[in-house]
């Protein structure tokens, strides 16, 4: 006794366990999974590479916002390297700037006597310059007198990190 049933109700459930249909199924389904791995890698690679040209301009530790509005003119000036520390003498300062031994610095000083992290300048919107002395193990000195705390800077200041004594310019 066969049911005379509608087209869509037959359905060959032997054919379902064939081997074709789930290798037919496996593969578009691999198919579609290396695509979606393919589109990720490429969202990924394209935001590292953005990161990447932005982090080149965020060296100096200036946000790209604020790097465009920037009208400062402030610098640090070497007047004092007898042992050749450092390679350049002239450092702007923007937002901020940082100096040490580390090479994550803004302003690295390789010389024994100068903390990994040792000071900082930070430029407020009103115009200050402050510089802050990180803790360092030998301390900050401005114009021969140690850094208590936060100490604004005006034009002319001497400050001497390690060996290195700088002139600060506006």
């Amino acid at each position: 006794m066969t049911a005379n049933l509608p087209a869509w109700l037959k359905f060959d459930w032997q054919s379902l366990f064939q081997p074709s249909v789930w290798g037919a199924l496996f593969s578009t389904l691999l198919q579609y999974a290396l695509l979606f791995l393919l589109l990720i890698f490429l969202f990924r690679l394209l935001r590292l590479m953005g990161e990447l040209v932005r982090g080149s301009r965020l060296r100096t530790g200036v946000p790209l916002e604020k790097e465009k509005t920037f009208s400062g003119g402030a610098q640090l000036r070497v007047i004092d390297d007898a042992q050749q520390l450092l390679r350049q003498t002239v450092f702007p300062v923007r937002a901020s700037l940082s100096i040490g031994r580390g090479e994550h610095n803004d302003i690295v000083v390789n010389d024994p006597f100068v903390s990994y992290e040792h000071s900082s300048i930070t430029r407020y919107p009103e115009g200050r310059y402050v510089l802050t002395d990180l803790g360092s193990t030998n301390q900050t000195r401005v114009n021969e007198q140690t850094a208590q705390g936060d100490v604004v800077l005006q034009t002319g200041d001497r400050i001497q990190v390690g060996s290195v004594v700088f002139q600060f310019e506006r």
